[in-house]
């Protein structure tokens, strides 16, 4: 499916990591709007990692980031044994270390449900952005499915880290506009039917073809 005003919102992000400098970006639309395929754009592309906040915990997390940068500073022949952090915090503070030298970028799918996992996590963050915000080339994507979730989160008075955030960039649900240029053969009435069904939601809209 052509995922339209996806790939808009996929060039924007690529446009801040090709700066070379420490970048928030967060991305937000309703639930199966498609910021899974922004981000899984983003995995494909610039080897990000990628953290799913939904029922996932810390040491997922941690053992995730682990993972990633194990396979990405540590060749297979390597004499040199990796050492693997064993907190969030550790794993971030990792992050930022590393990408002072070469660029990194981390997407946190459902941002929310991470940091009801971890809700010290802010903190931690908004710390590491104060103190790194110079030097790091840390690409920091952070996926909601809406701004009530934001909420003392992301924006507003309580937010901690409103102030570092680059860019909002928002995943709308396709239009009756987007839907025609789907390639959806319908006659207009049954367009329209196909729409109101689906609320322009993509998840939905990829199971009606010609046939």
């Amino acid at each position: 499916m052509n995922f339209v005003g996806r790939a808009e919102i996929i060039e924007r992000i690529q446009s801040r990591i090709a700066m070379g400098q420490m970048s928030l970006c967060v991305v937000y639309g309703p639930h199966r709007s498609g910021k899974s395929y922004v981000a899984s754009q983003l995995v494909r592309r610039h080897k990000a990692i990628y953290l799913a906040g939904r029922m996932a915990n810390e040491s997922v997390h941690v053992a995730d980031i682990n993972r990633a940068l194990e396979a990405r500073f540590v060749p297979a022949n390597a004499q040199d044994t990796f050492e693997p952090v064993e907190s969030l915090q550790q794993a971030f503070v990792r992050l930022f270390e590393s990408s002072v030298k070469t660029p990194q970028t981390v997407v946190i799918d459902d941002y929310p449900s991470l940091v009801e996992a971890v809700p010290q996590f802010p903190i931690h963050l908004r710390d590491l952005v104060d103190t790194y915000k110079d030097t790091s080339r840390l690409n920091i994507i952070l996926m909601a499915n809406g701004l009530e979730q934001l909420d003392g989160r992301i924006i507003g008075d309580r937010s901690l880290i409103a102030p570092f955030v680059s860019e909002y960039l928002e995943v709308k649900p396709f239009s009756l506009v987007d839907m025609k240029s789907l390639g959806l053969h319908y006659a207009k009435d049954d367009l329209r039917t196909v729409f109101a069904v689906t609320g322009g939601l993509p998840a939905y809209v990829q199971y009606f073809d010609n046939g």
